[in-house]
């Protein structure tokens, strides 16, 4: 009986197959089929494999006995493990219960060395054979990597590095962000399902070509240092689904396309990156399109174009992104006739890099964007250095310190014009008139305008100003819509002017200009006017019956000189006219804000247009008022010399010049009577022919004719000190004024910068020292921000930086 159960259990076996496993413990002696370097035995039919963590050797005389069918066979942890035989043999791995039938895990590694394959033998529906690559296969040359095979599942996020055979079929072989280098010459590249995440990468090429080029690829990079081929993909790659990457061509290239006709397209939905290598779009009398939709990015290399420019035949790269675009090229050459095309909807940022070398065209299409941050922007010498078509009906982003001057399909007109000089945080200078049909955007930093005039169309309209940005400069509105100009003047920032919906077409003119607006009689209803600031707005065309009312503004910075007091009552300010020599007062129809900020609309409507200003009805009221500026003390003939500025002068009885050797209690040592009272500048100096020993303190007092009281600055200079040096009060800054004091220092030119963390300079003023020790007040821009800054001054042998805090 026991005979009996023996045989059948023997014939059982014999039918379904017995698997065991058994993982490899062998240490020096690497035979496969040594008993004493496994677990449980060498490998036998239907057996599960294991190659444990941590085991890195060439084992040999795999399945010694034959060809040999494994259930599973799986590489785990940091194993980097070579399989080698001194005959040919064939491993396959069948379908087994296993949920992954064929593993080689993260970190490891399995080579197909010398006589060894590997097959995936096919499953069944509903359970395919199925193989997981997380780390590195390496397919050794004349090796066979078979994946393809019925109801075969193999997934790649490692790499498979083939210098043999790789056989696939997409849905059966799928590099899910995995990357395939194709390290041979000639051969095929797999079929394969690439995501988008995925590389394939051919490395390998001599003297032969790669097939299955007709895929659809994640990532996809030439780099064949041996090539000596040139190589065409006849327009076989029309999709990319990541970067396009040419690192090397050895001595050929590769051609995109060559022969054939029509117009046919390789597509990059991620970025076109060169960093050698020579890629040919066309090569001879064909058309062929490379679409970028990524960043285009050249840092060596060759981008060329084969043959002769005919009617029928063309090299194009386009630009047709979703997303902003960059285009990068530090090094590099573009040749021969290859055209470039902004594309509908794309828009590209050149950044400061300039794209030349082609004999072809550049077209920036309607509804396309540039962006330039170089300095000469879209001029001759600007981003753009080749045949340029640039749309009227596109959009224009300007970085840089100009626009530059080019022609557009309509001349001098743009759809959009944005300003946003973030990175050098100045100017764009306006280098032609420009008209602007839709939208006029400030962002970061001024366009400066001149007679080379920036107008916003009938249809256009402008974002608002900010402290950063605004236009600096005249600015022009047409048609017959309200309007507000986001004028303003560097350094003092923005100060905007509006008028209502004119009764008829015309073009409005409008600039903001920081000073005395001058002399003239006040009219019925006005006291007092602005003393430091007006707008200049004009009207051309639209016949003498166009009318509009016309409002005003003002700021935190709108204050003259050292005074904090401008606007104190919003319902008494007027809009003032200047027609005839006189002060027209336009009433006031409304008002809005405070006294920080706010503006007040005329109630009349204007029919004739010059200067405007902010008045008061009230001699009690907004006293609009300028007192000091151009503030310093200096040692000279062995006393100090005093000097100070009044800018408009009006109302003011008489000066004082004090001196203290505390900075705190203060007497006088000379005064002096107003010498204008016209509303305009006036200037004094004074002398102290007996200045105290070490340090004095000065200010200048002026008491204005209603008794009111104003103090400048107090400056210190320090007589008879030894020291060379740089003194800098108040620190912290309140506002926009600080002083500074040298001494022991040369008599001559010296020049002050003040950079912000960046870098970058936010003021720049010369300075004449006659002295070897002087204090002088300085204006800093308006618009400077809370932070921290740096002085630097420097002259003939002398340099010093003071790091200071605006509050």
């Amino acid at each position: 009986m026991k005979k009996v159960y023996f045989l059948l259990m023997t014939m059982l076996i014999a039918t379904i197959g017995w698997s065991k496993t058994t993982t490899w413990v062998g240490g020096a002696n690497s035979n496969w089929d040594n008993p004493t370097n496994w677990d449980n035995g060498v490998p036998a039919a239907n057996d599960i494999v294991i190659i444990p963590n941590n085991t890195s050797l060439t084992i040999t005389r795999v399945a010694q006995g034959g060809n040999l069918t494994l259930t599973s066979l799986s590489v785990l942890g940091n194993s980097n493990i070579r399989l080698v035989n001194t005959a040919a043999r064939a491993i396959t791995i069948a379908n087994g219960a296993a949920a992954n039938d064929f593993v080689i895990e993260a970190g490891a590694q399995l080579t197909l060395g010398t006589n060894i394959n590997i097959a995936l033998a096919s499953g069944v529906a509903g359970n395919p054979t199925k193989a997981v690559i997380d780390g590195n296969l390496i397919i050794e040359a004349n090796r066979d990597f078979d994946s393809d095979n019925a109801n075969v599942l193999t997934t790649v996020t490692g790499l498979i590095q083939n210098s043999g055979t790789v056989e696939g079929t997409a849905g059966r072989l799928s590099f899910a962000g995995g990357t395939y280098i194709h390290a041979r010459n000639g051969g095929t590249i797999p079929l394969a399902t690439w995501n988008s995440a995925s590389t394939a990468s051919v490395n390998g090429i001599i003297n032969s070509g790669v097939g299955n080029l007709n895929q659809s690829f994640g990532n996809f990079t030439w780099n064949s240092p041996s090539q000596a081929i040139n190589f065409s993909f006849a327009a076989a790659i029309t999709t990319i689904k990541g970067n396009f990457t040419v690192a090397n061509t050895g001595t050929g290239s590769i051609i995109l396309k060559s022969f054939g006709g029509g117009t046919t397209s390789t597509t990059v939905t991620g970025d076109y990156i060169q960093t050698g290598g020579k890629l040919t779009i066309i090569g001879s009398s064909e058309s062929h399109n490379l679409n970028v939709k990524g960043n285009f990015d050249m840092s060596g290399g060759t981008l060329t174009r084969g043959g002769t420019p005919g009617a029928t035949s063309s090299a194009n790269v386009i630009f047709n992104g979703t997303a902003v675009q960059s285009f990068t090229k530090t090094a590099g050459t573009i040749s021969n006739a290859i055209n470039f095309t902004i594309a509908n909807n794309a828009k590209v940022d050149f950044g400061t890099y300039v794209l030349s070398g082609s004999t072809g065209t550049f077209a920036l299409a309607t509804g396309g964007k540039i962006i330039t941050a170089n300095p000469n922007g879209l001029g001759a010498a600007g981003s753009i250095q080749m045949t340029r078509t640039y749309n009227s009906l596109a959009e224009y982003e300007f970085q840089g310190a100009g626009t530059g001057v080019f022609t557009t399909t309509t001349p001098n007109s743009v759809r959009d014009l944005t300003i946003n000089n973030s990175v050098n945080g100045g100017d764009v200078n306006l280098d032609m008139p420009l008209n602007v049909s839709r939208k006029l955007t400030l962002t970061e930093g001024m366009i400066t305008t001149t007679s080379n005039l920036l107008t916003i169309g009938a249809a256009g309209s402008a974002t608002a100003p900010t402290l950063t940005s605004f236009v600096n400069g005249p600015l022009a509105k047409s048609g017959n819509t309200a309007f507000v100009f986001p004028v303003g003047k560097a350094g003092e920032g923005y100060r905007t002017i509006g008028i209502s919906t004119p009764s008829g077409n015309a073009t409005f003119r409008a600039e903001f200009v920081r000073s005395n607006p001058g002399g003239g009689t006040f009219g019925a209803g006005i006291t007092q006017i602005s003393a430091c600031e007006y707008w200049d707005l004009t009207r051309t065309g639209g016949g003498a019956g166009v009318t509009t009312r016309v409002t005003l503004s003002w700021e935190s910075t709108s204050p003259c000189g050292s005074s904090s007091v401008y606007v104190t009552n919003p319902v008494t300010l007027r809009v003032a006219h200047f027609v005839g020599g006189t002060w027209i007062n336009e009433g006031r129809s409304a008002s809005t804000g405070d006294m920080i900020a706010g503006t007040v609309t005329s109630q009349n409507a204007v029919a004739t247009f010059s200067p405007f200003t902010l008045a008061s009805s009230s001699s009690l009221d907004n006293p609009l008022p300028v007192l000091f500026a151009n503030v310093k003390a200096y040692e000279k003939n062995d006393g100090v010399q005093i000097e100070w500025s009044n800018m408009t002068e009006k109302d003011v009885a008489g000066y004082v010049v004090e001196r203290s050797g505390n900075g705190a209690d203060f007497s006088a040592i000379s005064q002096q009577s107003a010498t204008s009272n016209q509303n305009d500048k006036a200037d004094y100096t004074a002398f102290d022919a007996n200045p105290l020993q070490g340090t004095s303190y000065y200010r200048i007092k002026a008491t204005e004719t209603t008794g009111k009281i104003v103090y400048s600055k107090i400056l210190s200079v320090s007589i008879g000190s030894g020291s060379q040096g740089l003194r800098l009060y108040p620190n912290p800054v309140k506002g926009n004024q600080v002083t500074i004091s040298m001494s022991n220092v040369k008599r001559g030119q010296y020049t002050i910068r003040v950079i912000n963390t960046a870098g970058q300079d936010i003021f720049r003023q010369a300075l004449n020292n006659q002295s070897s020790s002087m204090t002088q007040t300085l204006d800093l821009p308006a618009t400077i921000k809370a932070g921290v800054y740096h002085m630097v001054i420097t002259g003939s042998d002398y340099r010093e930086t003071k790091t200071f805090i605006v509050q």
